[in-house]
């Protein structure tokens, strides 16, 4: 028979699975999770507005070299 490391110190599995839920251990791990899988949607937003708003930076940059370089061959 396989022993934990709990169980060869004489603590039982199910003593620590209901010290867990008494201190409502599990519930604050879920807790952890959704909160970080909320955190990774808000910076994927984020990262996506920065590049959004990069590619239009170098949309306008384009167009303001098309405009210097129109204004330059009328001359």
């Amino acid at each position: 028979m396989m022993f934990t490391t709990a169980e060869n110190a004489g603590i039982k599995m199910s003593a620590i699975e209901k010290f867990m839920i008494n201190r409502e251990i599990p519930s604050m791990l879920e807790n952890i999770e959704n909160s970080g899988r909320r955190i990774a949607l808000i910076v994927n937003n984020m990262l996506d507005f920065t590049r959004k708003n990069t590619v239009a930076r170098k949309a306008e940059k384009r167009e303001e070299y098309y405009r210097a370089d129109n204004r330059i061959s009328c001359y």
